[in-house]
C-alpha cells in the first residue's frame, strides 16, 4: 500500500475541510449574529412599547420616570430613553419643557393615525 495521495484527493480533501471550517465559523457565529440583531433592534420593541403606552394615554404628558415606570422596565432604561429619543426625532412623540422638568406626550398630528393603529376597528 502506498501512502501516497494523488491531486483529486488532495483537492476534494481540502475543499472538505474549508466547506467544514466554513460551516463551524457560521455555527459559531450564528449566536453572535443573532444577538446583534436583537440589539440593533431592541429600539424598535420599545419604540412599539412607548407607541401603544401614549396610544392609551393619548392626551396625557409623562415625565422621563413615569415613562419607565410604565412600561415596567427600569432595569432596560437606556433603550427606553433611545426609543423615546427616536420617536421624538420622528415627530411622533412631543417633548414640552414645563419648568424643570421635560413633559412628554403624542404629537399632537400623530394621535389619530396612532390610535388607528394600536386600535383596529
Amino acid at each position: 500500500m502506498s501512502s501516497e495521495v494523488s491531486v483529486p484527493q488532495q483537492l476534494n480533501q481540502l475543499v472538505e475541510k474549508q466547506t467544514n471550517d466554513a460551516a463551524a465559523a457560521v455555527e459559531a457565529r450564528g449566536p453572535d449574529v443573532l444577538s446583534r440583531y436583537i440589539e440593533e433592534r431592541r429600539t424598535d420593541y420599545y419604540a412599539w412599547q412607548l407607541i401603544q403606552f401614549f396610544a392609551q394615554h393619548p392626551f396625557m404628558r409623562f415625565n422621563r420616570l413615569a415613562v419607565i415606570h410604565a412600561l415596567s422596565q427600569d432595569s432596560r432604561r437606556r433603550f427606553i430613553l433611545e426609543a423615546l429619543e427616536e420617536l421624538i426625532g420622528q415627530g411622533i412623540v412631543k417633548a414640552n419643557n414645563e419648568g424643570s422638568s421635560v413633559l412628554y406626550s403624542l404629537a399632537e398630528d400623530m394621535r389619530r393615525l396612532v390610535l388607528k393603529l394600536t386600535r383596529p376597528e
